[in-house]
């Protein structure tokens, strides 16, 4: 059977792996949101590109009027995929702050478990401490009594002779 000691010592290792996989999902979320916006702001910019290119088309005297629909379509294109991750947006943000929420909750029952390991530490090292110094005073009680013993018996022999 193991010791409460082993067991409290387990319980802090899970404890911190559980802490460590909360902290890498609140990573792997963020990471989503952050991918999520950059594909908006690429989009927004091919999008910007395009149709400052069939701007161009438009403006050039003998451009071809199919050019500037290809670039208008491209444009359109763009401006879907910018819609698409923004709408994705909000549900990957949720997802990161529960993810969040998840690991600060983690921490603080690993914190709290730090705490009471460290609080029971302290009272085993007092009482191993109190332990000690009742085991010194026996001793030395042990051995007044011892002398004190001796030094009656000596007075006895004494007042005997």
């Amino acid at each position: 059977m193991t010791s409460p000691k082993r067991r409290l010592g387990r319980l802090r290792r899970i404890r911190a792996l559980e802490e460590d996989l909360a902290r890498t999902a609140v990573e792997t979320a963020v990471a989503a949101v952050r991918q999520a916006e950059s594909g908006v702001a690429r989009a927004l910019a091919q999008e910007r590109g395009a149709r400052g290119r069939r701007n161009a088309a438009l403006l050039q005297a003998n451009s071809d009027s199919e050019r500037w629909r290809q670039e208008e379509a491209e444009a359109q294109i763009h401006r879907v995929l910018a819609l698409r991750h923004s709408r994705a947006l909000p549900a990957l943000e949720n997802e990161a702050a529960a993810r969040r929420e998840e690991y600060l909750e983690r921490r603080r029952e690993r914190q709290k478990l730090e705490k009471l390991l460290t609080k029971a530490a302290e009272e085993e090292r007092i009482e191993v401490e109190r332990r000690s110094a009742a085991a010194v005073e026996e001793l030395f009680q042990g051995r007044r009594w011892h002398e004190s013993r001796e030094n009656q018996r000596g007075d006895s022999e004494i007042s005997s002779r």
